[in-house]
Formats: structure tokens, C-alpha cells, sequence
């Protein structure tokens, strides 16, 4: 059965909310931590790390919660119901630490809300991220699936990118916290975003194949499957990537460009070009394959990060390159899930079990850990080149924020293409579909 239009958008408004939460918590939270809290670099460390590494180790949790659910609603649409009001509220509190209060107080408070609001994110998101194996069994409604999914998560990141600075100035007017008011702003449309999906979607993916499977059959999937072990390895490095260089990007425009509003066009014109690419990556995908459009998108970020190094501080080359990264990007990144269900195919096509909510949570682990790491190191980085806040940053400070914004994005690039050459599923997936949709296992087996 054809999925309708109606179904696609409404799925794709679930990911414009979950990234779009996503997008604003990543990318301002570490600068509001450090240029509106006033809170040191080793606290915002700390707050970081726990917070992610809390939310990564309740991923997989979440994950075999998924596979033991089946309800009349569905494994998913339950979860997203429940979780989206909390988050929200949680993820506005993140923004809105009180002036008040003592530096140590503002530590735990910003632990403590962190946390609450990274094990509800992943309540909601690891569902979320599971619903496309479970709405349909066809790799091709899969793909295009993926098309509205990929559309929603890049207009939830070009809405927060374009509108976030400009709305904290707004709000801020009477030395208010604009970043609280803000995050009320966002916050109302997520919810909205997030209740479309979940009313107007259907699960129809109940086959015995995908109930629940014990969590040591589980495991043996696991170990069996080298292609999700890479995927899970490349998902990590891109994380940590992507974080490093979005965090990076506000300290670069600011104190490296001496452009504080540059950024907010920078990250915006990233999401608008996986925007845009979205529609040709089908295409791409069925011309080259996955492993090809990874390989290839990295090697042109790899090549952009390069050339930005050298541009200095010309503004116009920083752009033009920023420019060219993200095509990359868009092209390396915009097929995440359809590779996710192709290991989760593979692994029921060896063995005739799918725990795919446990798949799916393992590899939000992954990507968790990665963004976990990227904010201690984002930290590290900034405190080695004595980063202080609100004050012209030295030579050293300069050296630490551009190695942020493009040194260090160049080698994780490079980590990810050398990973990604050994995946070598795109050959074998069209007789894995065949075998599946006839019901049977790689040996011949009945599932």
C-alpha cells in the first residue's frame, strides 16, 4: 500500500520538531551557557558530558522498550504522544537559568535540568527514529519517506537557525532573557509539529518478524551485523562533527570574522541547502548508491574545511566554501535512515529476527556519545586557547576557535571516509528486498 502525501508530511513535521529541538539545544545552549549565564568552561563541560552521556545509556533502553510495545496505536506514536509536552517544557527551562543565583547553584540546576530534558528527548526521539521501519515494508516508500523526513528536519533547522539570534534580540529588550522567550516561541511549534504526526500517521509494518525478540537473540543480531557496526562508527564521528562545527561556527563569527550575525546565515544556509538536496538525493542515490554519495559528500566537506583554513579571515571565501561544505554535508548525511533500515534488513535476513527499536536506540547511543564528546571538547578546546567570554580573544583563543570551525571537521571527515569504504552492503540489498518480501532468510529459511 502507497503511503498518502498527507502521511508523508505529517511524518516529516515529527522530525521539523525533533530537529528543530535538536538544532536549538545543540547549537545555542553552549554559547548561552558561556556568553549569557556567565557559567565557566569546565561547568559547561561537566553539564554537557553528564547530561549527553545520560541520554546515550537511555537510548537502548528506550529501544527494547519499543520492541516489547505493541499497543492499538502502535510500537511508536505512543511514545512521541506522551513525551513531546515535557520536552518542550524541559527544553525551555534549559534556557532559563536565574540570575540569581550562586555559580555552583546554576551548575547542578543546569545539570539537573539537562538531563531530565536529554532522557525525555530520547523518550520521544528514539520512537521517532524507529516509526520508518515500521510505516512501511518497501524500501522505495522508504526512500521517499526519507525525502519528507530529511525536508522536515531541514526546515526545523533553517526555522531555528534564520530566526533564533534575531528572536533572543527581540525578547531581550529590558535586559530580559531572551533565549527563555525564545525557547517558548519554538516550543509551542514543536508540540503542534509533533501531535500532526502522531494523528496522522498509521503503522502498518505488524508482521511477526518485527514482535518482540529476547534481548540475548537481540545481541547475537547484533554481533552478526558488520555493516550496522560501521554505520553505528560513521553515525558517531558525524555527530561529533557536526556538533563541533555548529558550536564553532558562533565563536568563529564573533570573535574570529568579528561578525556575531554571520552565523545565524551560516548555519541557515547549511539547512537550506540539505533543503534543497533533498530532492535530488533519491536520484543520487539510485545512480551511485549510499555508500558512494557518503564517500563522496565527505570528500568534498574534507576539501571545504581545507580551503576555509587558508581563506583566513576573508569573509567572502569563508562563505564560498561554507557553501560548498554544505552540499557535501547534504549529500553525505541525508540518507541516514534508509541505510539504518538496510542494516536492520540485513540482520533479519541472516537471522530472521528484527529488533529494530533496539537497532534503531543503539545507533541514537552512538550519536549521543557523539555529541556528549563534542561538547567536552568543544569546551577543552576553547579553554586551551584561553577563551574568555565577551572579551577580544588572542592569538591563541583565535587558533582555538578556528581549529574548531574547520581543523578539526577536516579530520573527522577524513575518519568517516576511510570507515565508510568498508561498507559493502548497496550490492548485495536488492536480493536481501527480494528474499524478504518473499519471506524467506538468506539460507533459504522461512522467517
Amino acid at each position: 500500500m502507497n503511503l498518502t502525501r498527507k502521511e508523508k508530511i505529517s511524518f516529516g513535521l515529527g522530525d521539523f520538531s525533533n530537529n528543530g529541538i535538536f538544532t536549538f539545544v545543540s547549537t545555542y545552549l553552549m554559547y548561552y551557557y558561556t556568553d549569557v549565564a556567565c557559567l565557566d568552561l569546565a561547568s559547561i563541560s561537566l553539564i554537557l558530558m553528564l547530561g549527553r552521556t545520560i541520554d546515550a545509556i537511555f537510548s537502548p533502553v528506550m529501544g527494547l522498550i519499543v520492541d516489547k510495545t505493541n499497543t492499538k496505536y502502535g510500537k511508536c506514536r505512543p511514545y512521541l504522544a506522551l513525551g513531546i509536552l515535557p520536552s518542550c517544557i524541559l527544553m525551555i527551562g534549559l534556557f532559563a537559568l536565574p540570575d540569581g543565583m550562586t555559580p555552583g547553584a546554576k551548575t547542578i540546576l543546569a545539570i539537573a535540568n539537562y538531563a531530565a530534558f536529554s532522557v525525555l528527548y530520547a523518550f520521544m526521539n528514539v520512537p521517532y527514529s524507529t516509526m520508518i521501519n515500521v510505516l512501511t515494508a518497501s524500501n522505495t516508500q522508504r526512500i521517499s519517506l526519507n525525502l519528507y523526513k530529511t525536508l522536515g528536519a531541514n526546515l526545523g533547522a533553517v526555522f531555528v537557525t534564520a530566526v533564533s539570534l534575531k528572536a533572543v534580540e527581540y525578547f531581550s529588550k529590558g535586559n530580559k532573557n531572551g533565549f527563555s522567550r525564545a525557547a517558548v516561541l519554538f516550543a509551542l511549534l514543536f508540540f503542534i509539529g509533533v501531535l500532526l504526526c502522531v494523528v496522522n500517521t498509521k503503522e502498518r509494518v505488524t508482521a511477526k518478524s518485527s514482535a518482540a525478540v529476547p534481548v540475548r537473540e537481540s545481541l547475537k543480531v547484533l554481533r552478526i551485523n558488520t555493516p550496522w557496526k560501521i554505520f553505528c562508527g560513521v553515525q558517531f564521528l558525524t555527530l561529533l562533527m557536526y556538533i563541533i562545527r555548529s558550536q564553532g561556527t558562533i565563536y568563529y563569527a564573533k570573535y574570529y570574522l568579528g561578525n556575531e550575525n554571520i552565523s545565524s546565515f551560516m548555519l541557515t544556509i547549511l539547512s537550506v541547502i540539505a533543503l534543497a538536496f533533498s530532492f535530488l538525493l533519491p536520484g543520487m542515490v539510485k545512480r551511485w548508491g549510499l555508500r558512494s554519495c557518503v564517500i563522496g559528500g565527505n570528500l568534498i566537506w574534507c576539501l571545504s574545511m581545507l580551503a576555509t583554513w587558508f581563506s583566513g579571515k576573508n569573509t567572502v571565501l569563508v562563505l564560498l566554501f561554507h557553501i560548498t561544505g554544505s552540499m557535501g554535508w547534504s549529500t553525505a548525511t541525508g540518507i541516514v535512515f534508509v541505510i539504518l533500515s538496510q542494516t536492520i534488513d540485513y540482520g533479519q535476513w541472516k537471522t530472521g529476527k528484527r529488533p529494530q527499536g533496539l537497532f534503531t536506540s543503539l545507533v541514537s547511543f552512538v550519536q549521543k556519545m557523539g555529541i556528549a564528546c563534542a561538547g567536552v571538547v568543544c569546551s577543552q578546546v576553547l579553554q586551551a586557547g584561553g577563551y574568555v567570554a565577551n572579551q577580544e580573544a588572542g592569538k591563541n583563543a583565535l587558533l582555538s576557535i578556528k581549529f574548531l570551525f574547520c581543523g578539526l571537521p577536516m579530520v573527522l571527515g577524513i575518519c568517516i571516509i576511510l570507515l565508510m569504504m568498508c561498507y559493502h552492503l548497496d550490492a548485495l540489498y536488492p536480493q536481501i528486498e527480494k528474499d524478504l518480501s518473499e519471506g524467506r532468510m538468506e539460507n533459504g529459511q522461512p522467517i
